[in-house]
């Protein structure tokens, strides 16, 4: 039985009121159609097609069901081995499914006839694909997904899909593609805060706060690591003392060694490292080769970072424009947001995440989304009329450190702001809007979309000297204090 008229082929219309079946809760729903369904079922690894028939169309249903019995009749076999069911025809596996619950089991099928397998209701709703686990995980490693997914390292933590199948990601390609490191070797810190490994790095496009630079703190023992934005590296030493107090009050450890290159910007709280006797140690002048734990932690969280703010879902747009549409002030929350994700993360040299070995907890994930899609917050009553919309579009850029909620960013205002209810699209990322593309689907304003674009293409014509257009738009913003009419925008073109 399904609830998705889009699935049938072959369909035939029931009389409403004449068939009725048992949903889930011994509800009675009426059956309205019959058809088959063509499906797709992945078997070891392998991908086999079939067809469903005689299935039963009833709205309502909440979520597809497969009898068992009705496949007994015609002569397939169920096995159910552990917490597996595999049916067989032949003596050959056709289907095979993972147990939900008390008596449910997810069968790893898909409709066919769909665009995106990850979008049907055949599967788990609970369950994602790996690359979607790969994007919510600021593109990590597939191979390190589903070492944490065997040894459940984390908790919500859930595959749909054969985790053999590897889906190629553009935004790794642009974003991390590099030449092979190295091997390098070093003494390892035996608990919480004995080395603490730091580095500075810039960015030439300030934040909409005026942040151009950041500092990153990574304990050696855990590989938690801490990120701060700043308007100035002076601010590297103030932070420094920020974190110390951080972590001796979160782990009760005592910071004993900060290692860092030369630069100065450390020495700026000497006497108060000297009173706690901590050590500062730095790399020899023009070797970061020697700070080689911090440097590759700021190289990941960037290449992270960069994946991210070029990842779209429409491959087929160029490239070029795609880099002038990215709004690049967000980069400090999408920095923040891929070192909250590393640190839930596994680590090559351990089973345990950064987060467990910190907290001495296994992280939860379950809120983790596709950083930078579409994501529609709730409007309280008190800040909304009658009539007023109850949700406000905005995209989703990081996660609440403090609170439990998501960052969020409202273009038309440019502000950031935290909520935890909120719906999400992580189908629309912020960087899938073409113009050809938006002229064929539809012919509506939307001012949401536009002023996105407006924004992104202002910010690269600033930082980037050049012109790419030969239209030049003129942007008159006019308020109104009625009501009726809080704010319009009017755009001129020359």
């Amino acid at each position: 039985m399904s609830e998705h008229r889009q699935f049938f082929t072959n369909f035939q219309e029931v009389p409403p009121g004449s068939w009725r079946v048992n949903g889930i809760g011994s509800a009675q729903l009426m059956v309205l159609g019959t058809g088959n369904i063509e499906i797709i079922s992945f078997v070891n690894g392998q991908r086999k097609e079939g067809v469903l028939k005689n299935v039963l169309f009833v709205p309502g249903l909440g979520t597809n069901l497969f009898s068992i019995g009705t496949a007994a009749d015609l002569g397939i076999t169920a096995h159910f081995i552990d917490n597996k069911v595999s049916f067989k025809n032949n003596n050959n596996d056709i289907m095979i499914g993972q147990r939900l619950g008390q008596s449910l089991y997810h069968m790893k099928i898909v409709a066919k006839n769909l665009n995106h397998i990850d979008s049907t209701a055949a599967v788990a709703k609970t369950c994602n694909t790996l690359t979607r686990w790969h994007q919510r995980f600021a593109h990590l490693n597939n191979r390190m997904i589903l070492k944490m997914a065997s040894s459940k390292a984390v908790e919500g933590l859930l595959l749909e899909k054969d985790p053999q199948e590897y889906e190629l990601c553009e935004g790794c390609i642009f974003g991390k593609m590099c030449r092979s490191p190295f091997p390098t070797g070093r003494t390892r810190a035996l608990e919480v805060g004995e080395i603490i490994h730091s580095d500075v790095g810039f960015v030439n496009v300030p934040t909409f706060s005026g942040e151009t630079c950041y500092v990153l703190f990574k304990d050696d023992y855990s590989g938690f690591t801490q990120i701060y934005l700043m308007k100035s590296k002076s601010e590297a030493g103030d932070y420094f003392v920020k974190f110390v107090a951080f972590l001796e009050t979160t782990t009760e450890k005592k910071v004993k060694i900060l290692r860092t290159d030369q630069g100065v910007e450390y020495w700026s709280n000497k006497s108060w490292r000297d009173q706690r006797g901590i050590v500062h140690q730095t790399s020899n002048r023009y070797t970061p080769q020697q700070n080689g734990v911090s440097e590759r932690m700021n190289r990941t969280a960037m290449e992270s970072t960069r994946s991210t703010l070029y990842m779209r879902k429409n491959i087929q747009s160029e490239f070029v424009l795609k880099g002038k549409k990215c709004v690049l002030e967000l980069w400090g929350e999408f920095l923040k947001s891929s070192i909250y994700v590393l640190n839930r993360s596994l680590l090559h040299s351990s089973e345990k995440t950064p987060f467990e070995l910190f907290y001495k907890r296994k992280p939860n994930i379950e809120n983790l989304r596709v950083i930078g899609c579409r994501a529609y917050a709730h409007i309280p009553d008190c800040l909304r009329q009658k009539l007023d919309s109850k949700a406000v579009p905005c995209w989703l850029v990081g996660y609440g450190e403090q609170t439990k909620g998501w960052i969020l960013w409202e273009p038309v205002t440019r502000k950031l702001f935290g909520s935890r209810d909120v719906v999400f699209n992580e189908d629309l990322l912020i960087n899938d809007f073409n113009d050809e593309v938006k002229q064929k689907e539809s012919s509506t304003f939307d001012s949401f979309l536009l002023t996105t674009k407006i924004l992104g293409m202002v910010n690269n014509i600033f930082f980037s000297f050049s012109l790419f257009r030969e239209v030049v738009f003129i942007f008159d913003f006019f308020f109104f204090k009625n009501k009726r009419d809080s704010s319009r925008i009017r755009i001129r073109q020359i």
